[in-house]
């Protein structure tokens, strides 16, 4: 459980404490690791002995894997709401937080999986000029076709919403003309990379 008592304020002047689980040790995760959890947090109401639980309405169950080993609540408290009295969740400069996890093992499905051998015209190369001018809103490379299907790269020069301010982030996604049918699903692995045109040391992260 990792908790951040200082959270992060917004332009409006409010400021919120995020909670996060994370699975430790990454490192002993395989890529084709991932497991499903149903989690709900809590604030313990020392006033009244209860608890305020928190729990997520936009997402049914959270999926751990290789490449999203931290899942939470980026606005669990107010910070105002924290240092009211009446609430009871501040008492003697004490605090009491919680996760509550539960382990969702999904139904049975037959499925039938077909890999390609690595595609001899996989690499794509996006070049950003005035790169420092950008916004920090998302971006869109030109489609390319890969294996039949089309396409795209989308760039936040700032970080999407679970990396803002931090980190820079890049998807690959397929192009809006493309469809997958609802009784089918595509699997995609990927490199995804940043090239280091000084030294050659360049940064590259598996995707999936």
């Amino acid at each position: 459980m990792i908790l951040n008592p200082n959270g992060k304020k917004k332009e409006d002047g409010n400021s919120h404490i995020p909670l996060f689980l994370a699975m430790t040790d990454p490192d002993d995760v395989s890529l084709d690791w991932e497991v499903n959890v149903v989690a709900s947090s809590f604030v313990f109401d020392g006033i009244r002995d209860r608890y305020l639980v928190v729990q997520d309405d936009d997402r049914i169950d959270w999926c751990f894997h290789k490449m999203k080993m931290e899942w939470g609540f980026i606005e669990l408290l107010s910070h105002d709401t924290l240092r009211d009295a009446s609430n009871g969740f501040l008492v003697d400069d004490r605090s009491i937080f919680g996760v509550e996890v539960f382990g969702v093992k999904r139904p049975g499905e037959g499925e039938s999986l077909s890999f390609v051998k690595e595609p001899a015209n996989g690499l794509y190369t996006w070049k950003i000029s005035n790169f420092s001018a950008l916004n920090k809103y998302n971006h869109f490379s030109e489609g390319f076709t890969v294996e039949g299907r089309k396409w795209i790269l989308q760039l936040y020069p700032e970080g999407d919403s679970n990396a803002s301010g931090t980190h820079l982030s890049l998807y690959l996604s397929l192009d809006d003309s493309e469809t997958v049918q609802t009784t089918r699903k595509l699997y995609k692995k990927c490199l995804l990379g940043i090239k280091d045109t000084i030294n050659g040391s360049h940064y590259e992260i598996i995707g999936l």
